[in-house]
């Protein structure tokens, strides 16, 4: 049935619409509040688990070196590498490389945003904290509700002593914010927190919504201004994230519920919940409050103090407070000032902190250093610590064993960790992964079978028979071919009629088959190995320049009913071959793809003298019956 002009002009409008319906639907997003994970330039991600939202890298690289559960998400990034453990919704890369087709065709990547900081909103200039402020310290098993307002290092405490909780609700600036081992910081109500330097969490911590108070990770917005936000294992972070100078470290099994953008973002078995941002939210205190009023007897950010206190004397007189910038000596002298003592709570000479308590694992040591990594010592929930936060060296910037932790950090030069052995095995045996995980003993293994080159069998089982195995016929050892003629039909009385015609080799291609033996193999995509046959050494005839080989009685067995091969050498290395078997002893495969490989190999000198070159084409249906090629 023809169409009229105008039904198919339609027809033609239908299918361009639908065509660029289908290339919309891999388009990239430039919308923010689609991604769950932005970064400047990488994402090391070694298991990462993300419920929603798309990720990208504007400028380098995501690699995924153990299982990444993204069936929903767009990877975006100029460089894409991927475990073969990997799914992905959609890939957008301008470089792939690994197991990238379980995500589908990579689709072209172009940069979505120009900055990270434009991108999430970093504010300039960035609010001040107030480092004159005394440190705010939630005590164990305390709750402070924290007024808005610019403070210094706010610390809450955990570990032995029973987890403190940090209450917020509004708009607050911190000089640095660390919640310890099993420490909350807790949102009542839609916040902002603006920190100067860090923001880490040690094990177990949790910075997010209050449960039950109706908050959501959208509505609490946080940007970090300094070089480090962690999360350490099995803590989590609920918020909308925005630190574009900062690498964000996720320790093993934490959870992060919201969406993050940074310099750089490393996960190591990481669950992602993704909420988009809410940017309708309003905070309590959408301003940081007014500048310190002295006089009104609190110590705001600058004052030392403001209003009298009482002197230390057995008098009790008062010191004054002169103009509240400091203390002057009243009716009475203040007694001298007692000996530092580790565990008063005031932070005496020769102490990195010191938070009221002689005990440990809650971010101040019972000898009042703090209890970081990167501080030499292994402190509490640490499993190692070398003195940096550096990755890749034995001891990773969570302070847990790089080797040992049953994930192979590609990233650091692994190629097993403990029974993760990449997929590895010997049948027969076990291989152990070495001591630093960067190589694996494979001395208990037993030999594998080794390819034995001219006996037509598949020795060591990879799928591929003598001349066809590299091990037979290797890279150098291998030269082009070019099929011009196949024709392949089932003979009526059985058998079938075999014709082939080629052209082999090139430079280097010297070919004498009156010492050497000719091997004929011939493989169809659908059949496997169809023929594999041999022509012994002395069994061709020079004549007029040319080899020739007859057998029409077949005679000889290895011949696989071979009638005629004529071998022509040329100038240059070529050889020009032809074969017929008008009663071939192989099953008829269907139409499609052929692979003959010829092989030449010199009985005295083994098979350091193999050399073989290969010949394809595509099969189809001849009009007369059978299969022809072209």
């Amino acid at each position: 049935m023809h169409l009229a002009r105008p039904a198919r002009f339609a027809v033609l409008i239908c299918s361009f619409a639908l065509s660029l319906r289908s290339s919309a639907g891999f388009a990239q997003s430039h919308d923010v509040s689609d991604y769950a994970l932005l970064a400047a330039t990488s994402i090391n991600a070694n298991g990462l688990t993300i419920s929603d939202g798309d990720v990208a890298v504007l400028d380098g690289f995501f690699t995924s070196s153990h299982t990444l559960a993204a069936a929903s998400s767009t990877i975006a990034a100029p460089l894409v590498r991927l475990d073969q453990r990997s799914t992905c919704g959609a890939l957008l890369a301008t470089t792939t490389r690994g197991a990238v087709s379980t995500c589908g065709p990579a689709k072209p990547f172009a940069k979505p945003f120009a900055s990270i900081a434009a991108t999430c909103g970093f504010p300039s200039p960035f609010p001040a904290c107030d480092p004159s402020h005394a440190p705010i310290v939630v005590p164990h098993g305390g709750s402070i509700a924290l007024p808005p307002g610019a403070y210094g290092e706010v610390v809450v405490e955990g570990g032995a002593g029973g987890p403190g909780t940090l209450l917020l609700a509004g708009t607050y600036a911190f000089c640095d914010l660390r919640a310890s081992r099993d420490g909350q910081v807790a949102f009542r109500g839609p916040s902002t927190v603006y920190v100067r330097g860090s923001l880490t969490a040690s094990t177990g911590a949790d910075v997010g919504p209050l449960p039950g108070s109706g908050v959501s990770a959208g509505q609490v917005h946080v940007f970090v201004a300094g070089s480090l936000v962690r999360i350490s294992r099995k803590g989590s972070l609920g918020a909308t994230v925005c630190a574009p100078s900062a690498i964000l470290n996720a320790g093993t099994s934490a959870t992060l519920e919201g969406s993050f953008a940074a310099a750089a973002l490393r996960f190591k078995r990481t669950v992602v919940q993704f909420v988009a941002p809410d940017t309708t939210a309003t905070t309590t205190t959408t301003t940081l409050p007014p500048a310190s009023v002295c006089g009104d007897g609190i110590v705001g950010p600058g004052e030392v103090c403001d209003g009298d206190v009482t002197c230390t004397s057995p008098g009790g007189s008062f010191l004054t407070c002169s103009g509240c910038a400091a203390f002057v000596t009243g009716p009475c002298t203040p007694s001298q000032p007692p000996a530092p003592r580790c565990g008063n709570g005031h932070l005496d000479p020769g102490e990195q902190c010191d938070d009221g308590n002689t005990a440990d694992c809650d971010g101040c040591s019972a000898h009042c250093t703090i209890e970081e990594v990167g501080n030499g010592v292994i402190d509490c929930d640490e499993e190692c610590d070398d003195g940096n936060t550096a990755n890749c060296d034995g001891c990773d910037a969570n302070g847990e064993l790089e080797c040992g932790n049953g994930v192979i950090d590609t990233e650091c030069g692994e190629v097993c960790d403990g029974t993760d052995l990449g997929g590895r095995t010997c049948p027969g045996g076990t291989p152990i992964c070495a001591p630093d995980c960067r190589s694996i003993d494979s001395s208990g293994c037993p030999i594998p079978p080794r390819e034995i080159c001219g006996n037509c069998i598949d020795d060591d089982g990879n799928g591929l028979v003598d001349f066809e195995d590299p091990a037979c016929c290797g890279e150098a050892q291998a030269f082009a071919g070019t099929l011009r003629h196949a024709r392949l039909k089932a003979r009526r009385h059985g058998g079938t009629l075999v014709r082939l015609r080629g052209q082999l080799g090139g430079p280097g291609l010297a070919v004498t088959p009156a010492s050497e033996n000719v091997f004929l193999q011939i493989r169809a995509d659908d059949a496997g190995e169809l023929l594999c046959a041999e022509l012994p050494a002395g069994k061709f005839r020079q004549h007029h320049g040319a080899f020739r080989f007859r057998d029409r009685k077949h005679l000889l067995a290895s011949a696989r009913a071979i009638d005629a091969m004529r071998l022509k050498p040329m100038p240059g290395g070529i050889v020009r071959a032809r074969t017929v078997g008008r009663g071939m002893d192989f099953r008829m495969p269907s139409p499609g793809g052929l692979r003959v490989t010829l092989g030449f190999t010199d009985p005295a000198a083994g098979d350091s003298s193999n050399r073989c070159a290969v010949m394809g084409g595509t099969l189809r249906a001849a009009r007369k019956g059978g299969l022809r090629y072209p």
